[in-house]
């Protein structure tokens, strides 16, 4: 009876709670001795600020305050008591050992100060997620129902799982929300949904195709994603002001004849089935970006560019003349149909990054190329010959196709080219490159001598094709290459060669096994090999400062134990994936 009575006691009783932190005081009136400081600490939590990187510790005069004993255990009965708090370092790996479901000491409070959770599985890691928490995403196979309602205030972007499909009618989301991206199987109306004034980035999934005329959108939003099914029309839409970016899903194709474009926007993506005349005042003259669906055909003379356009992607089926000035463009795309004869002039003087689809073959006349064009890339189909044509001088990057195999022995090369690709079926004769080359890349079919190029002292990176099985001995490679790759038909050995000491990356193919023979450089950083060497890699070899090792041969079991095992550490890699392990 006097233990009940006692117990009693215990339940009624309250203490006054002053609690101290960085020179600050508040208390925390009429807490019942029997509260556990679990609940304490909690409270205590709620009223302080959160801070990146660091949660809160409250001890009671030198020791901290037990989360699973009442107040009374701890020494806490009457009167008026003191607690500090400081700020800690987050430990991330109690933190993370929480989340897997282990027992640690600080139970949630281990998660306190993180900023950004990612890959989480169950309903049940959501239970007390921390005030300091911005960016939250789902793990793939998520099938928990969500209670969104409870998401921290704090939490700025928001990645929901492939699998949620749950109505959002009358949901409160975090009123600091700024990012927002549905997951694929998401397919409900969000009239009733209130997005949070400040959320300026919304995407939804793959499954999506709800109308959009009754949805109030934020003020603040700035870019609006649609993708996979939606296929509803915009006319009625209010699309906010704010709005910078409206990327429009593959299967949408309605006119856009009575769609208000908000005045600033200034990138507009149509998806594959778009095919819809676009009226000079559907584009507004803010518009920098635009890309058109792989069905658009529509000539140029119908759609007339906003001034204030610098880049213009065409889709896969537009294969008009370039008759109608372009805008000043700095960049310019064509799709795989386009194959069009290109005049001197249809280019504007401002284009820097010019891309061609795969069917292009035409050739190209001199001085069609402006001056100003940086890059350059070829399709798939294009062989004409380069001899005549001028390339830019301001040209930085220069990509073959495929079917690309013209001499080039009298291309007058731009001196201020950096990087050099050749397609798969080029196999002509190198003399002279660029004394500014940084990369040089060779396709499939390249099986020409080395030696009798001079590769320029700037290269960095050199790859080599599959087919490319020459000696080595005689070729000077520069001293300040970076990262050489042999392709899977190399077979040479290579101990007459003088590897660049400054290398640090080196790749062999399927049929190179003779590691042995090679002197490898002491800053390696990579080394990446595809053949079976397990014989040598059982031996050791010093490689002091590398860092990381790919194996693809999914058949060595070796011993590597003649490492040092502090070259070893992250440095080994699945065969599978490539990823460090």
């Amino acid at each position: 009876m006097g233990e009940a009575s006692e117990s009693g006691k215990e339940q009624n009783e309250v203490v006054d709670v002053e609690v101290i932190t960085l020179g600050k005081r508040f208390k925390v009136s009429d807490v019942p001795i029997s509260m556990l400081g679990r609940d304490l600490r909690r409270m205590i939590c709620a009223r302080l600020p959160g801070k990146s990187g660091a949660h809160v510790v409250v001890q009671h005069g030198s020791s901290p305050l037990s989360l699973n004993q009442s107040l009374v255990q701890q020494g806490i009965v009457e009167g008026c008591v003191s607690l500090s708090c400081v700020y800690l370092p987050v430990n991330i790996a109690a933190a993370w050992r929480f989340l897997k479901g282990y027992q640690v000491d600080e139970e949630e409070f281990s998660l306190h100060g993180v900023t950004q959770l990612e890959g989480i599985q169950s309903g049940d890691q959501l239970m007390r997620l921390p005030n300091t928490l911005k960016r939250l995403a789902f793990a793939d196979g998520f099938a928990d129902n969500l209670d969104l309602d409870i998401l921290p205030s704090s939490l700025q972007s928001l990645t929901l799982p492939d699998e949620f499909d749950q109505s959002l009618d009358h949901v409160n989301l975090p009123i600091g929300l700024r990012n927002l991206t549905f997951g694929q199987l998401f397919n409900h109306r969000i009239d009733h949904l209130t997005l949070p004034s400040s959320l300026q980035n919304l995407t939804f999934g793959w499954k999506f195709n709800q109308s959009l005329d009754h949805v109030e959108f934020p003020v603040a939003l700035q870019r609006l994603c649609l993708r996979g099914d939606f296929n509803q029309s915009m006319d009625q839409v209010k699309l906010p002001g704010s709005l910078l970016s409206l990327h429009f899903s593959p299967m949408f194709n309605h006119s856009m004849d009575r769609v208000n474009l908000p005045t600033g926007l200034q990138s507009l993506t149509f998806g594959t089935r778009f095919n819809q005349s676009l009226e000079p005042e559907h584009l507004p003259s803010s518009l920098q970006n635009l890309t058109l669906g792989g069905r658009f055909d529509e000539t140029l003379d119908q759609l007339r560019l906003p001034a204030s356009l610098q880049s213009l992607t065409f889709g896969a089926e537009f294969n008009h003349p370039i008759e109608s000035k372009l805008p000043r463009l700095q960049s310019l795309n064509f799709g795989d149909a386009f194959d069009q004869h290109l005049e001197l002039g249809n280019l504007p003087s401002s284009l820097k990054s010019l891309s061609f689809g795969d069917e292009f073959n035409q050739p190209l006349d001199p001085g069609v190329l402006p001056n100003s064009l940086q890059h350059l890339a070829f399709g798939k189909e294009f062989n004409q010959p380069m001899e005549r044509v001028n390339l830019p001088s301001e040209l930085q990057s220069l990509v073959f196709g495929d079917r690309f195999n013209q001499a080039v022995s009298k291309v007058q090369w731009p001196s201020g080219l950096k990087t050099l690709t050749f397609g798969s079926r080029f196999n002509q004769q190198l003399s002279q490159l660029p004394q500014g080359l940084q990369s040089l890349t060779f396709g499939n079919m390249f099986n020409r001598r080395l030696d009798q190029i001079q590769l320029p002292d700037s290269l960095e990176t050199l790859i080599l094709g599959t087919l490319h099985n020459i000696v080595m001995e005689r070729v000077a490679l520069p001293t300040g290459l970076r990262h050489l790759s042999f392709g899977h038909g190399f077979t040479r050995k290579l101990d007459g060669v003088k590897l660049p000491q400054g290398l640090q990356s080196l790749s062999f193919g399927a049929l190179f096994v003779h590691l042995g023979t090679v002197n490898l450089p002491n800053d390696l950083q990579v080394l990446s090999l595809d053949a079976d060497c397990s014989e040598i890699l059982c031996r050791g070899i010093p490689l002091p400062n590398l860092k990381r090792l790919n194996l693809a041969f999914p058949w060595f079991t070796g011993d590597l134990s003649a490492w040092d095992a502090r070259d070893l550490s992250n440095r080994f890699a699945d065969p599978s994936t490539r990823t460090p392990l």
